[in-house]
This record gives structure tokens, C-alpha cells and sequence, in this order.
């Protein structure tokens, strides 16, 4: 069973008529929202604020939700990053001067064998590298050379 019951035209319009007069008399939305009812025409409140500042003629402002306090309102959806993982990783194990270096590369395997061939012959500058196949030329040592032939663990 339903508390709420349909209006006609007639108590609509006469509602409507209402509301032009009291807030031309300045009453308040709360205010107007009891004399209407106490008349047996009353409404949702949003509904009667809108028509309240429709009657005034305010504007409604640009953006609401700044008057919102931050723990009420909803958090922001984040973007999704897309991460693409590489198909194929290795790590490259050596000495240089008789200190271990490793580099785990990620990459396809033509990146990857091309990334060997200039990671055979020179070492990283670092002891430890982590990054993309196509990156590795960034942090090789082009003056040092490995103490033996580097593992390689796929």
C-alpha cells in the first residue's frame, strides 16, 4: 500500500500557484514546505528546492559537488593502466673485477637476442638492472668487459 497518492491538474497547478506567492513573501523552502503540507499538497523536498530557485531565478551553480565534504563524496574512478607484460623474461648473471652483476630483461625474443648480443660483451654499469630489452643500451658499461662468458637463465 502506497502513502503517496496522484494530484490532479487542478491541485498541481494550485500548488505551483503556492509556491510563486510564498516565496514571493520570502518564506523559506522549510517554511513553504509545511504550509503546503498542512494543505495536503506537499512534495519531495528536491523537487520543491528546484522549483524555489526556478521562481527566484538562480542559477544552479557549475559544480555542486564542491560543497560536498571530501569523506561524503564518491571517490573519483581512477583510469586503469593498462600493463602490457612482456611475453618472455631472462636474467643475465656475471663478475666484472670479481663483483656479481645480474640484468633481468623483458621483452620479445627478437628483443631479447638482440639486446644479448650487446649484453655479451659489455656489462651493466650497476650491479643489478631491471628492465625492457629495448632499454638495455642505456645501462651498459661500453669501457668494462665481463670476467668470463655471462649465465643466462630463462
Amino acid at each position: 500500500m502506497s502513502l503517496r497518492r496522484k494530484f490532479s491538474k487542478k491541485d498541481i497547478q494550485r500548488r505551483e500557484r503556492l509556491i510563486r506567492y510564498y516565496v514571493k513573501k520570502r518564506y523559506s523552502a522549510n517554511l513553504i514546505q509545511k504550509k503546503l503540507q498542512e494543505k495536503g499538497l506537499g512534495m519531495r523536498r528536491k523537487e520543491l528546492l528546484a522549483r524555489v530557485r526556478e521562481v527566484k531565478g538562480v542559477p544552479k551553480k557549475p559544480k555542486p559537488e564542491i560543497y560536498i565534504p571530501a569523506k561524503y563524496r564518491k571517490p573519483k574512478a581512477k583510469p586503469k593502466r593498462v600493463r602490457v607484460v612482456p611475453a618472455k623474461w631472462i636474467a643475465v648473471y656475471g663478475t666484472v673485477d670479481g663483483e656479481s652483476r645480474r640484468v633481468e630483461l623483458a621483452g620479445s625474443g627478437r628483443q631479447l637476442y638482440r639486446a644479448m648480443l650487446d649484453l655479451a660483451k659489455h656489462p651493466p654499469k650497476k650491479r643489478f638492472v631491471r628492465c625492457s630489452a629495448s632499454e638495455v643500451s642505456n645501462y651498459l658499461d661500453y669501457e668494462d668487459e665481463w670476467d668470463d662468458h655471462p649465465a643466462v637463465k630463462s
